[in-house]
């Protein structure tokens, strides 16, 4: 095994960082310069990062508190050494299209700023930081646009805390091939989702009892987020204003 595929195959979440540590210069040109070389449709690159340090990630993290679920997220932000928001981002093209109703030119954007966040994680996990994904960003997609004077075509959608780890990562078991990796005529059927999914759901119990910590069962996290509409009402109101829906 090499160390591009080590470093992929033992990712995990890290939650506490030491708020001590600084990131060199070095190391921060060489995340970015990582994440700048994510594949990209047509290079049309739409997206752009937003790198907050110091005050400024004080700032942002402040921003966040406004909205009551956010205390972990503030945290995770806070005592990072650095935060780096993905945005959506067509407004280099300088056009004024009408994107009303339209989901593609969105997806694109969005799928553009989810490689370059990916690259930006594994560059930093390979030079020995920690990473923590952060979507909650998008509670506070109307602050942020207002704060940082976001231009048309732009958006946040999510958010990369980097630093050094002060506790061991522990990796997370996965699905299982059997449910998720699939062959072109290969079904599933509810019978194979049932019985896969229940054994993850056991495998998941015991992780989470050896750090130490409860869960509920996997899939009811996602029926309640999803049929309650739990996710934020937001961020449509937003991306319509900001012209990308």
């Amino acid at each position: 095994m090499n160390e591009t595929i080590s470093v992929l195959q033992t990712h995990g979440t890290i939650r506490d960082f030491d708020k001590q540590y600084e990131i060199t210069d070095e190391m921060m040109d060489a995340i970015i310069s990582s994440s700048k070389q994510a594949p990209s449709w047509m290079n049309g690159q739409a997206y752009s990062v937003t790198i907050f340090t110091g005050s400024e990630k004080e700032k942002l993290a402040k921003l966040v508190e406004t909205d009551p679920n956010q205390d972990r997220n503030v945290d995770i932000i806070q005592t990072a050494s650095a935060f780096l928001l993905f945005n959506v981002n067509l407004s280099y093209y300088q056009m004024t299209p009408n994107f009303s109703d339209d989901i593609e030119p969105l997806l694109i954007g969005a799928v553009d700023a989810s490689l370059a966040l990916q690259n930006a994680l594994v560059a930093s996990e390979s030079l020995g930081l920690g990473s923590c994904v952060i979507g909650g960003v998008r509670r506070v997609s109307d602050k942020i646009i207002t704060a940082y004077n976001y231009p048309q075509l732009m958006h946040p959608l999510v958010g990369l805390a980097i630093g050094k780890p002060i506790n061991e990562k522990r990796v997370k078991p996965r699905l299982s091939n059997e449910l998720n990796i699939l062959k072109p005529d290969h079904g599933l059927s509810s019978s194979i989702i049932g019985e896969q999914v229940e054994c993850y759901n056991k495998e998941l119990s015991s992780y989470s009892q050896s750090v130490g910590y409860k869960s509920s069962p996997w899939q009811n996290r996602f029926k309640g987020y999803y049929e309650k509409k739990n996710y934020p009402q937001l961020t449509k109101i937003t991306l319509k204003r900001q012209g990308l829906l």
